[in-house]
């Protein structure tokens, strides 16, 4: 068998009970980066004026600030979890990020909040394409499934945040800094149990079996890394540029409903985290049957349909959410309609990639998403600012109809391939 330098010769076996433990902690560091990252949104009045912010335009772009880090570092994050291994991405990622969410509690003022959400950023920026390429791997045939499902942990952890926020705010007096102080010890005690059951290399198995599988179907061994030249054909740029405004419509509504519910609707603390906490339960359990349909009709179908929904919910959505049910059903639609871009956008990069290179291109992608990601509650509340809440719907459907025109314009390969093999098992199995 001919091997290249730096790959393993043969498949391991691995204990079935330290993977699927591995992947609930694994989930459960993917969850954990919704509440370290976008703790401080729901209760940004109060962190605000803790470190002497009036302007809520300042206050928006704080709120989403860390996914700026992830955009500037997961290019480059993705393509060294490659190099360096699943295992070790995956602990300095989780324990990084977590040390930073304790950090926040000792932010004094603006420059110093700044500079600790943007590292927490940076190292969200090596686990996030790392966990997408270990679950893209792991499972290939049921990728759009699994991604979609699996990255639903991110709204898992959106769900979780606003209550489990309110409650350790509440619990010790109003103190704004328990979320992060319990949220960063938390997450290093998870990326120590990660450590140790990836010590069998469960983490690189999929890494492993391509390369076994490629040597023992014509002996040559698929090239290590992916040239990044060959990343950037018309498809992966239009995947990358539907994700840029995924960035800014996703974050805008992420960063701000709950502070719009509260000072548009008149919403109660308790009234708009219930309502953005319901809603991400619901966008969560949609993710699944998202991610399986693109598994039958191709990520490009499945993503236009879902910005086309996502488009015609988007005014309604910062404008006739008056009550808690409204509020829950088209945040819960509009959440799995534009949220699906971020994990299907993902499946389709992997899709497009050669071989065993699967971190670099979920890095390319989500990058690009949350580099704007880190403008979007700013840019959001900028404009509710100047022209009114209403107004940042009519940006999200604006950029929605982009995402629908760019998918629209890309060609799915993978799914093509699949539909002429099967349709070559129909004609073959008529002729026998």
């Amino acid at each position: 068998m001919v091997a290249a330098v730096g790959t393993v010769t043969s498949v391991r076996s691995f204990n079935r009970v330290h993977l699927w433990l591995s992947m609930v902690l694994l989930a459960i560091g993917f969850a954990s980066v919704a509440w370290t990252r976008l703790n401080i949104a729901i209760i940004l009045p109060e962190v605000m004026q803790g470190i002497g912010v009036t302007s809520l335009a300042v206050g928006g772009f704080l709120a989403t600030l860390s996914v700026l880090g992830n955009g500037l570092a997961e290019p480059f994050m993705g393509h060294l979890s490659d190099r360096i291994g699943r295992r070790l991405a995956l602990t300095i990622g989780l324990a990084g990020f977590s040390l930073f969410s304790l950090l926040t509690a000792f932010a004094t003022n603006l420059p110093e909040m700044v500079g600790i959400r943007v590292l927490l950023g940076v190292l969200q920026g090596l686990y996030i394409p790392t966990y997408l390429a270990f679950v893209g791997g792991t499972f290939e045939k049921r990728r759009g499934f699994w991604i979609e499902g699996l990255v639903g942990m991110f709204t898992i952890g959106s769900a979780i945040n606003p209550l489990t926020t309110r409650w350790l705010f509440d619990a010790t007096g109003g103190a704004w800094q328990t979320p992060s102080l319990v949220y960063g010890i938390f997450g290093l005690v998870l990326a120590a149990g990660i450590f140790a059951l990836g010590k069998g290399g469960i983490y690189d198995r999929a890494r492993t079996r391509q390369a076994a599988e490629a040597a023992a179907s014509d002996g040559v061994v698929a090239p290590a890394f992916e040239p990044l030249r060959s990343q950037f054909d018309r498809s992966m740029l239009l995947i990358a540029l539907a994700l840029v405004c995924w960035g800014f419509t996703q974050y805008a509504y992420l960063g701000l409903f709950v502070t719009y519910l509260r000072q548009g609707q008149g919403f109660s603390l308790e009234s708009a985290t219930t309502a953005a906490s319901l809603a991400s339960w619901i966008t969560f359990a949609a993710a699944f049957f998202v991610g399986w349909v693109s598994d039958q009709i191709g990520r490009r179908r499945t993503l236009m349909i879902a910005g086309a929904v996502a488009a015609m919910l988007a005014y309604p959505l910062f404008a006739w959410t008056t009550t808690l049910w409204v509020a829950v059903g088209v945040a819960a639609v509009f959440g799995a309609c534009n949220g699906a871009f971020f994990g299907l956008g993902v499946a389709y990069a992997q899709d497009l990639a050669r071989g065993r290179n699967l971190g670099g291109r979920s890095g390319m992608i989500t990058g690009v998403g949350h580099f704007t990601s880190g403008f979007g509650g700013g840019a959001a509340a900028l404009v509710a600012s100047t022209f009114g809440f209403q107004a940042i719907g009519l940006e999200l459907a604006a950029l929605c109809v982009c995402m629908v025109v760019c998918m629209y314009l890309t060609v799915d390969r993978a799914h093509l391939t699949r539909m002429a093999e099967r349709q070559a098992r129909a004609v073959a199995t008529a002729a026998s």
